[in-house]
């Protein structure tokens, strides 16, 4: 990816509506870049350019739509244990690892009236973790990667197609990767990885593609 030095952008995004079962919402974009020089290089340019624009994007519509869905489940569970209702206590951000990047939301915690314990719905409906949550889509990305590269080249294009140097670590890879045969059935790539590695394996992934339950932490940056 060459260097996207000197572009501006500006997003507006408006609030997201509910219409039925549609989600809403409009989005603006201003944009500024240094105008390229006329050589073979300008197409490979421009693209930078549109492409780390469009990963701005893309992480701020994830964020919007997110949280909107994390406060339609609130509503959802309103009436909170045997009836008694809920009390909303805040948000907490959590931090979600996406194929455009790190996105770090707002996630709602209530209490239950019936008898005071407190959770994040979220938490339990989209079976995420207590730290971090890599989706579906970033973990056949590396997949992928990994199926005709070494575990470093792997990261390295995973990262720089998100945009995010930092977003996954070399030894996240390859616990991924060490989960692939179970989770993505006919992705057959866990023998490329060094029989040397002392990195810890989890738990396969549960049917359906969410987090597995438990304590376990996934290293973001290790």
């Amino acid at each position: 990816m060459r260097a996207t030095d000197g572009l501006q952008t500006t997003i507006n995004l408006g609030p997201v509506h509910r219409d039925d079962q549609a989600f809403s919402l409009q989005l603006s974009l201003g944009m500024s870049l240094p105008v390229p020089s006329q050589d073979e290089h300008l197409p490979d340019q421009i693209e930078a350019f549109v492409h780390q624009a469009g990963l701005q994007i893309q992480r701020r519509l994830f964020r919007a739509l997110i949280e909107k869905a994390d406060q339609e489940l609130v509503l959802q569970n309103r009436r909170g244990k045997a009836g008694a209702g809920i009390q909303r206590r805040g948000t907490r951000p959590f931090t979600f690892k996406t194929t455009f990047g790190e996105v770090t939301v707002q996630r709602s915690r209530i209490s239950h009236k019936h008898d005071g314990t407190i959770e994040v719905p979220s938490a339990r409906a989209w079976e995420t973790s207590h730290q971090l949550h890599i989706t579906r889509n970033l973990r056949d990305a590396v997949c992928d990667q990994f199926s005709d590269r070494s575990a470093g080249e792997s990261r390295a294009e995973v990262c720089r197609d998100a945009g995010d140097e930092d977003l996954l670590g070399l030894s996240t890879i390859i616990d991924i990767v060490h989960q692939a045969p179970t989770a993505w059935p006919g992705r057959h790539v866990r023998d490329r990885i060094p029989r040397s590695s002392s990195v810890r394996v989890p738990q396969p992934l549960p049917e359906g593609g969410g987090a597995a339950t438990g304590p376990r932490r996934w290293r973001g940056r290790g």
